[in-house]
């Protein structure tokens, strides 16, 4: 019985699927994956290209190199379309409240 509690003591917390999710980046990726279908392809390989020869001249660790440097092809495309930050798509939730919640 000793074992069986440790067990469960030991077992993480479940917690509904949406606590796992993050809407702000939800709607990100999914606005970049809308941009990148309809943009040109011409521009769209300029934003990246200058991102990623930006990226290796900032970047010298050789840790996650490619999620890294995904990360800063996506912050150029999102800059370049000016998709808004997190403090800009939080208080466009709910103007009045700034945190999206529309209960009162």
């Amino acid at each position: 019985m000793g074992r069986e509690r440790r067990k469960r003591e030991h077992a993480l917390p479940r917690f509904p699927f949406h606590c796992y999710t993050n809407p702000y980046e939800d709607d990100r990726a999914a606005r970049l994956a809308e941009l990148r279908a309809t943009t040109p392809p011409a521009v769209l390989a300029a934003i990246e290209e200058a991102a990623a020869a930006q990226f290796e001249r900032d970047n010298t660790s050789r840790f996650g190199r490619a999620l890294l440097r995904q990360y800063a092809m996506d912050d150029a495309v999102a800059a370049y379309f000016q998709l808004p930050s997190f403090a800009e798509w939080q208080a466009a939730q709910d103007p009045q409240e700034g945190n999206g919640d529309e209960t009162p």
